[in-house]
């Protein structure tokens, strides 16, 4: 049963493999695409750029408030008839006159005459895609500028979306406001996220299973109920952080899960060897110990797990009798424990010797 359910747990590592490293081999992609689009430009291609390698960037207004807090302005607009809108503090806003007119939800904010219903203009949003050509900004779609460095060119035709975030008197970002750009999978070609996801997770499912079977095998024995254990927890990280964007080691990840499943053998081996534990004490002593490791890492102090969970089952085994705690096994912990500092401190100080009298 465990077996059969392992092959569930590496389908879904290996997609969550594919998801997060999938990531960086797409920022490479992307970045050669962006030099390649550049070149077109340049006039250094024989040929247009094919639209299949056709990339742009969503770019964004980042700045802290009076109380610290970040803020990103992600320019969309809208014309209807003539007239420009925008969003910005999750309002649509009248370029011309600042008037808000509706929530992103549709919720109307101001009725001003003769402006068109929230359906119309939401139909008609989009989100500015650039490319950055040298110091300059462009819009992709009109190959207009937007900004030269971080000054606005007040000829573009949506400059006014800006205008909370510009110095009037130089036409410069206000002090503290930055421009980030990035690509988005809106504006990335489809087969760049596909083949990346679809070839590294099927490397994954066809290799993988030879890192987990090694890995548990080395660091520690682990069984097939615990490999699943572990496959699960690795790719349930693996997808949260790539949802965040946040670029992280696939070995990195099944190591700490194996180390972790590997860690409850140290709960058990402490359960048995200084006093026995029955599965509520073992609970007892597993909160208490979360707890305590919760409660000093809130001040920084940094303590052994293994200390905290031996502390802990000491604790439950005695609330039954003293007698029912191994002292023999506790003391030679505690000797262990003490000796650990001053043994690696003078190991340290003769390797330290060594390689300086060698040197």
């Amino acid at each position: 049963m465990h077996k059969k359910l392992q092959l569930l747990s590496s389908a879904a590592f290996s997609l969550g493999h594919g998801g997060a490293d999938s990531q960086k081999v797409m920022g490479i992609i992307c970045a050669a695409l962006l030099v390649y689009g550049n070149m077109g430009r340049e006039g250094k291609l024989d040929k247009p750029v094919p639209k299949d390698l056709q990339i742009t960037e969503l770019m964004q207004i980042e700045f802290d408030d009076a109380e610290g807090k970040k803020h990103k302005f992600k320019p969309e607009v809208a014309e209807l008839n003539g007239q420009l809108y925008y969003i910005d503090h999750k309002e649509i806003i009248d370029a011309a006159t600042g008037t808000s007119l509706y929530s992103v939800e549709g919720k109307t904010i101001s009725s001003a005459q003769g402006a068109p219903t929230f359906k119309a203009i939401d139909e008609e949003m989009h989100k500015i895609e650039i490319y950055t050509f040298g110091d300059a900004l462009c819009d992709a779609k009109t190959n207009d500028t937007i900004f030269v460095d971080k000054t606005i060119d007040t000829t573009y035709k949506y400059a006014s979306v800006f205008s909370e975030y510009i110095d009037g008197s130089t036409g410069e970002l206000r002090e503290g406001h930055k421009i980030k750009t990035k690509v988005h999978s809106d504006t990335m070609p489809f087969w760049v996220a596909f083949g990346c996801y679809l070839m590294i997770g099927l490397g994954t499912l066809m290799g993988g299973w030879k890192i987990v079977k090694t890995m548990g095998t080395k660091i520690t024995k682990v069984t097939p109920l615990e490999g699943v254990c572990a496959e699960t927890a690795g790719a349930l990280t693996l997808f949260t952080v790539s949802q965040f964007g946040i670029p992280v080691s696939t070995t990195h990840t099944i190591t700490g899960s194996i180390i972790g499943v590997g860690a409850t053998k140290i709960v058990k081996t402490m359960g048995t060897k200084i006093t026995k534990v029955t599965p509520l004490e073992g609970v007892c002593a597993e909160t208490a110990g979360a707890l305590t490791l919760f409660t000093v890492s809130q001040f920084g102090i940094p303590v052994s797990t293994t200390h905290t969970i031996t502390g802990s089952i000491i604790g439950v085994g005695a609330t039954k009798r003293l007698s029912a705690v191994r002292w023999g096994v506790t003391i030679n912990l505690l000797w262990a424990w003490i000796l650990t500092i001053p043994v690696s401190g003078l190991l340290a100080a003769i390797f330290y010797y060594l390689i300086i009298w060698f040197k």
